[in-house]
């Protein structure tokens, strides 16, 4: 069974509710099905807090991470989606560029439909190489971080750049990342699993193994929370409960570093000559 939830405060209380939980991946001994079985993010409980702290650990200051976006973006023949994931590269150790393999891997990472399973396999196997050969928790967290800059700040990258071409105007570039994530988010949804069954006021009786899915990107323009919520607008005063970064025990612990990359990428391209 699967239940969607629309309205900011039920996507809310349900990423609050320690009685639902990400859909988790079991363990594997290769390629793709390994990169999910070892990640914090399709882990619960302790597993997950100990992923979660080693792929974090891995992070460089967000300082760090924002300035060499903007140098590596300042280059007119760059790629501004492309610039976060090169920068983590350098940034995490790998010893050389990788960037198709992450592009490859990361429709199955996030359990899209995926064709031609075994290209991706070796992708993953790619990347493992790139790293240090070996199928540990802490490459497997590198390679994570990778997919999710790919797929999260990078799409962010874009979609910020479309607004300021959009609706040019005077507003910090963080004010515009910020109403970005809202208005027009790279990851619309999350999926999260009941884990008991109970009852909860106005869904219902949810029973354990029902999937729910949050509908991050219609939250965010919930009407009740957000004024106007079909306008851009980058000086809205409650942009702290747009929940593209999730909330709750599993919101994102890389946000600050995910930021830092977006905003030093769109800050090289605004001063490319």
């Amino acid at each position: 069974m699967t239940l969607t939830l629309t309205r900011h405060g039920d996507v809310t209380a349900i990423l609050a509710d320690r009685r639902f939980d990400v859909l988790a991946a079991p363990p594997a001994p290769h390629g793709l099905a390994w990169l999910r079985g070892a990640v914090s993010r399709f882990s619960r409980g302790t597993l997950h807090a100990r992923r979660r702290d080693l792929a974090t650990a891995l992070l460089p200051p967000p300082a760090h991470l924002r300035a060499a976006a903007t140098t590596m973006a300042a280059d007119p023949g760059v790629t501004p989606h492309d610039v976060p994931v090169t920068v983590l590269v350098a940034a995490l150790g790998a010893r050389r560029a990788v960037h198709e393999q992450v592009a490859m891997v990361t429709p199955g990472y996030f359990g899209r439909v995926q064709t031609g399973l075994s290209d991706v396999d070796d992708a993953v196997e790619d990347l493992v190489d790139a790293f240090d050969g070996e199928r540990t928790e802490q490459v497997a967290a590198a390679i994570g971080l990778l997919v999710q800059a790919h797929e999260a700040t990078g799409g962010l990258v874009t979609r910020a750049l479309a607004a300021l071409r959009r609706w040019p105007g005077t507003a910090p570039v963080t004010a515009v990342l910020a109403e970005t994530l809202r208005y027009d988010p790279p990851v619309p949804t999350m999926r999260r699993e009941c884990l008991v069954d109970h009852d909860r006021p106005g869904q219902g009786r949810i029973t354990a193994g029902t999937v729910v899915v949050l509908d991050v990107a219609a939250a965010n323009r919930d009407p009740d929370v957000f004024a106007d919520p079909d306008r851009f607008d980058a000086g809205r005063p409650n942009l702290d409960q747009v929940l593209t970064f999730g909330s709750g025990p599993r919101a994102c612990p890389g946000r600050d570093h995910a930021l830092a990359l977006a905003l030093g990428t769109v800050e090289g391209v605004l001063h490319r000559d």
